[in-house]
């Protein structure tokens, strides 16, 4: 769905939606569609958020690049007990960013070692 179905859906259903799944291409493109989600209440859970990143590396290299340079520069800014000062990837920025905005992560990842590295445990 995309702004305006849902903008026809809020204004018939009697049972609101309280969830919404999306991709992360959606969540970054798509402003109208946030800006209904949160006028309206509606948690936004953001799936495939790692693999859109790594399949995007080679279509947008400057992008990529510029994560990786967010990232680096974080470890020396960081000040919490816990937390570890190695260097962040572009896809901890991400992730990061995707957590202070609010967003939901469903983690799609089967490699043990991958869910370990983005964990905030590890």
């Amino acid at each position: 769905f995309g702004s305006s179905e849902l903008n026809e859906l809020f204004d018939i259903a009697q049972v609101k939606p309280h969830i919404y799944q999306a991709s992360l291409r959606q969540v970054v493109l798509d402003t109208d569609l946030n800006d209904v989600l949160k006028r309206e209440g509606v948690h936004v859970q953001v799936y495939n958020a790692v693999q859109s990143i790594l399949d995007n590396v080679n279509k947008s290299p400057r992008a990529f690049k510029a994560l990786e340079r967010i990232g680096a520069s974080y470890h020396q800014s960081i000040d919490a007990p816990g937390v570890s000062k190695n260097n962040f990837s572009a896809i901890h920025v991400v992730l990061a960013w995707l957590v202070q905005r609010g967003f939901g992560i469903v983690p799609g990842s089967t490699n043990f070692d991958h869910i370990t590295e983005n964990s905030p445990e590890a």
